[in-house]
This record gives structure tokens, C-alpha cells and sequence, in this order.
């Protein structure tokens, strides 16, 4: 028979006491095989059974954190004789993602974790191949996150279900195909400006967090309402919003010029009213100088770190689907709706060819389309008169 014993901030004294009532209870010799960041494993010779104390799941940093449960969770592999080539595959695995996650620790928790991250991790991680990232290989990581996220779940002080998280995680279908393009309906758009204004009234008392909400208020309505990409979001300054006024509608606006995917310089508009309440706020309250997505201690933050902090909102709002991708279809779905003509919509996405607007954005929900035979049957009916 084998045993392995887990102990969590254990003092050396306890540890002997521990030790050598084990040993006589099972007339055997115990050791102390792992001492460890503050975890005990004692070992003795047989089938494995495991006692565990529970962990805290966090201790204030992503990194860390990953660091400390991996180092736990390949313990439990190696007491249950897993072989070493398992052992390494899921070492290397939980080892890339905490390596990925080494430029969110300003922004992102253990707690944070969920599809979206694992997501955009497969993303990242299959632009940086040369020939992309197989189906099977992606279902291999994500059968390894979710077996170590499980383990986290079950062995947390808190008891924070991270996998729940992660229910949503599949396996990306490459080309897209099949797959009607996400956007939000009106009523969802006026319930995350709703629950903007519930979190502003909830955190404007306090210093750090108001900095934070103000910031991501604005990066959630500068997307919302202009369609911008998360990476052309993360290099726009205070500086570049050009105020400008509509020549045929007299609408007072910001045009951003920002540099588009095919290397060309294009602007991005959008109307001033949506943004006066942030950037009043930043400017009397804080600063608006520089970039506008920055963290509190002004570093600069990234496309993934911009995507995180708007889910923080949609997530509040009790959206199913977050990203900049969602509220980019929804700008242009809401466009269409309107009755843009579609190369306007294309050259206000910075689209390079009109198929990739139509491709995306074509789709329209039930009730635009019932909207729109009921407008053919008007006409008709007024033709016929």
C-alpha cells in the first residue's frame, strides 16, 4: 500500500507530530519526500490514496498562482504513477499558459480565467505557428486545462469554480464555417450601458477602482460605437480624437485616424455624446493624457488585456458571448439596419474587399427581417392604390 500526504503552511513541529502518528498507525516508515512552497508530501510504498488540505486560490497573482497549483497537480500525476511522458505533456502545457499569462498580471486574476482567455491563449498560440495549430492538437490543451482547472476547483479554500468558466471551451471549427457571426440586439446594447451606470454609481467613491471602471466605460463605448479593433483601441491617445462635426447633420463627433490592418492610415468616427461622461471624468479626475488604455500605474495595455476588461461589463450584464469582435458585428449589423448602404459600412469597418463585409454581416435577426417584408408589403399596398 501507498499513501501521499498533502499539507498546506504546515510548521516543521507539526509536521514530525504528523509524521510519527501516521507511522504508528500504519506500523510503516513515512518521509517527507516534498517540502515546497509551503505544501508537505509524505510518502509511503503501495496503492496511492491521497489526504488533502485545501489551498487558497489565490495569493494575489496570476503567475504565482498558476505556478503554485501546477506545482500541486503534477505532485497528485506523480503519486498516481502517471507516466513521465504525461507527466512532461501536462507540465509543458499548464507551463506555455503561464508563461502567456505573465503580461496580464497588472489586469487578469486566477479567478479571471475562463473561455475567453483559453481562447485567446489557442489564438495566440496558433499565430505563432508557422503552419497553425491542428483541431487535435487544440482538444489536447483543452482536455489538459480543464483536468488541472477541475483539480483547482475541487482543492480551493473558496471553493471558485473555475471550470464552469471554461463550459463554453470547444474546439475552434478553423474556417468559421457554419456559424452565424455574433452581434448584440438593441435591448442587449441598452442593458451594458445600464449596467455601466450601475457600476459607476457602485465604485465612483473609490480612487483605484473608479480609475479602472472609468477606463473600461469608455473602452466599451468607444467600441460599441465606433467599431474599432482591440488593436487599433490599444494605440489611440487622448490626443488623437479629433473633434469634428458632421457636414450634412451638423452631429458633433471625434474622428481617430488609426492604422488599419492592410498598413493604411483610415478614420474611425464616433459620435461625441457617447464619450463626454468618461472623458469628462478622466479629465477632472485623473488624467487624459496618452494612450487611453493604460492601467493605473500607466502601462500600457494590450488587445487581449482590452478584450478582458470589456467582458468585465458584458459579463455583468449578464451577456452569454463577450469580445471586441461582438460589439464590431453589432456596429455594423446596427448600421445596415439603418439602411447604410453596404460599401459605406465596408469603408467604415476598413474592410479591404466588400465580401468580407457581406460575409459578416449580412445576417440579419428574425425581427429585422420580418421588419423588412413588412416595408415590401407597405409599398405594394400603396403602389396598388
Amino acid at each position: 500500500m501507498s499513501c501521499m500526504y498533502y499539507y498546506n503552511m504546515i510548521t516543521i513541529k507539526q509536521l514530525e507530530r504528523r509524521r510519527m502518528a501516521l507511522t504508528a498507525s500504519v506500523h510503516a516508515q513515512i518521509y517527507v519526500i516534498t517540502i515546497k512552497q509551503h505544501n508537505v508530501v509524505l510518502w509511503l510504498g503501495g496503492e496511492m490514496a491521497i489526504e488533502t488540505d485545501v489551498w487558497p486560490l489565490s495569493e494575489g497573482n496570476i503567475v504565482r498562482d498558476l505556478e503554485r497549483w501546477k506545482g500541486i497537480y503534477i505532485d497528485l500525476l506523480l503519486a498516481r504513477r502517471c507516466s513521465p511522458r504525461t507527466l512532461t505533456i501536462y507540465s509543458e502545457v499548464i507551463d506555455e499558459l503561464i508563461e502567456y499569462s505573465r503580461q496580464f498580471q497588472d489586469e487578469v486574476a486566477i479567478s479571471d480565467i475562463g473561455t475567453f482567455f483559453i481562447t485567446r491563449f489557442l489564438d495566440y498560440k496558433d499565430k505563432r505557428s508557422k503552419k497553425g495549430i491542428s483541431d487535435s492538437t487544440r482538444s489536447h490543451y483543452i482536455k489538459v486545462f480543464k483536468a488541472f482547472f477541475k483539480f483547482i476547483d475541487g482543492n480551493n479554500l473558496e471553493g471558485f469554480g473555475i471550470l464552469y468558466n471554461l463550459r463554453n471551451l470547444t474546439v475552434k471549427n478553423q474556417n468559421g464555417q457554419g456559424k452565424k457571426k455574433p452581434a448584440y440586439s438593441d435591448e442587449q446594447v441598452e442593458k451594458i450601458i445600464l449596467t455601466i451606470e450601475q457600476i459607476r454609481k457602485k465604485t465612483e467613491s473609490h480612487e483605484t477602482r473608479a480609475f479602472t471602471s472609468t477606463r473600461n466605460f469608455l473602452l466599451t463605448k468607444f467600441v460599441l460605437f465606433s467599431g474599432i479593433r482591440a488593436d487599433e483601441m490599444a494605440k489611440v491617445r487622448y490626443e488623437d480624437l479629433e473633434p469634428y462635426t458632421d457636414p450634412k447633420s451638423k452631429t458633433p463627433m471625434y474622428r481617430v485616424e488609426v492604422l488599419g490592418k492592410g498598413g493604411t492610415w483610415e478614420y474611425v468616427y464616433i459620435i461625441r455624446e457617447h464619450l463626454e461622461d468618461e472623458l469628462e471624468i478622466m479629465r477632472n479626475r485623473f488624467s487624459a493624457k496618452g494612450l487611453i488604455a493604460v492601467s493605473l500605474n500607466g502601462k500600457p495595455l494590450g488587445p487581449v488585456q482590452i478584450n478582458h476588461n470589456i467582458s468585465r461589463i458584458t459579463k455583468a450584464a449578464g451577456m452569454a458571448k463577450q469580445g471586441v469582435h461582438i460589439f464590431r458585428h453589432t456596429y455594423a449589423r446596427s448600421l445596415l439596419r439603418q439602411g447604410e448602404d453596404i460599401e459605406i459600412v465596408k469603408q467604415l469597418l476598413r474592410h479591404k474587399k466588400i465580401t468580407t463585409t457581406v460575409d459578416f454581416y449580412i445576417d440579419t435577426d428574425e425581427d429585422a427581417k420580418s421588419a423588412a417584408a413588412a416595408r415590401i408589403k407597405r409599398r405594394g399596398h400603396s403602389e396598388n392604390k
